[in-house]
Order: C-alpha cells, then structure tokens, then sequence
C-alpha cells in the first residue's frame, strides 16, 4: 500500500512541473493562440524584370495636308536688302548640309501601312525587352513574326571607345512602287522600346547613313 502511494505522489509532482501541460500552454499554464502559417508564395514563370515591365512608345504622327503653295514675294530691287547671320562659325549652307535630317511626310496610305507593322511588332519587341534579350537576331525574328522579315538592324554604340551598351537599333522600309515609302524604326534597348513611323530622309531613305 505505501508503494502506491508513493507512486501517486510521484505523478502529483510531475503533474504540477508542468511537463503534462496541454500543448499551446506557457509557462504559467494558461494557454495561448499560435499565429496560422503563412501562405505560400505564388510561383510561376515570369517574363518581368526586377525593375518592372519595359516602357513602349509608339511615335506615329498623323499625316497633314498638303501645303498650299504661294508665290514668294520678290523684293524691290531699289530696296534695302538684309543679311541674316548664322550663329557661331556656321558656314552660310548650313541649312543646306542638315536638310537631310528633315523626313518627308507621309501621306494618309503610307502612314497607315506603317502603323500597321508597328502594331504588330509592338508585342514582340516588348517581349524581347522584358526577357532582356537584345540579341539582333531577336529582333530580325520579331519583325519576321509581325510579317516583315526585310528590317535593318544593327548595335548600340560607343562613342567614347568603351564596351557598347546593351540595346538594337531597327529601321524597316515599305516600299512601294505606287503609294511611295514609310519607314518604321526605333530602338530596344534595357528598360524601353521606342517605335516611331516617319518619311523618308531628304535623300529618300530610311536609315540615317554615319558618314553624316
């Protein structure tokens, strides 16, 4: 009998310490609540970069009649005459050597043509941007997916003799014999796409030649 005793004595002891507390319970017994788990973090296949989708610009200004002609005013040949002065060291055909620069304007079916292809290509090449792929080839594989594979293309460069920067400058021409020509070009490069539909060059090309 005093070895039973004993025994319920035991169990009393180790009861009061604590190591039968229900799970949950603190120190002093009472219970408390657990926090519930987090939620698991969605996973998935993602073409975002770390800095956020690309910026994509389209620059497609919509065609303008056509000017009127009027006759110039011929000056009085008894009259004073004027000279305008060109700033800094400016040679007097000045105007005449950056006339190139200026684009044509397109008309109505032109400006439709090449606003066409840069809808269609828009997607690709802000695919090709929020993957970070500014391989040429990428891009030549983009307008060949819009329905032009004829496109120039070509690097970034550098002017200061350094490893160039990442991007690709496009130029696509759509010629045609009866409505004339509209170019599509712009570039791709880290974080943008910039697409712009404009004339011709005032020597009638799309692409800008470096040796100007």
């Amino acid at each position: 009998m005093s070895h039973l005793r004993a025994g319920l004595a035991l169990a009393a002891v180790v009861a009061l310490s604590g190591c039968g507390a229900p799970a949950g319970a603190g120190s002093d017994g009472v219970l408390s609540l657990a926090p519930p788990p987090p939620s698991p973090t969605p996973t998935g296949p993602t073409f975002v970069p770390a800095s956020g989708q690309c910026q994509v610009t389209l620059n497609a200004p919509e065609p303008t009649a056509a000017a009127t002609t009027q006759p110039t005013a011929q000056p009085d040949p008894g009259g004073p005459t004027t000279t305008r002065a060109l700033p800094g060291d400016m040679p007097p055909n000045h105007a005449d050597n950056r006339s190139w620069r200026v684009r044509k304007p397109l008309s109505p079916e032109n400006h439709a043509r090449g606003l066409t292809l840069a809808e269609r290509v828009r997607p690709e090449l802000a695919a090709l941007c929020d993957a970070g792929n500014f391989a040429q080839d990428a891009t030549r594989a983009a307008f060949a997916a819009a329905g032009h594979p004829e496109v120039w293309v070509t690097g970034m460069k550098s002017f200061s003799g350094d490893t160039p920067p990442a991007g690709v400058v496009f130029n696509a021409t759509l010629a045609d014999p009866a409505q004339g020509t509209a170019c599509v070009l712009g570039l791709l490069q880290p974080g943008s796409v910039a697409i712009s539909v404009l004339g011709t060059t005032g020597e009638g090309s799309c692409v800008e030649p470096d040796s100007h």
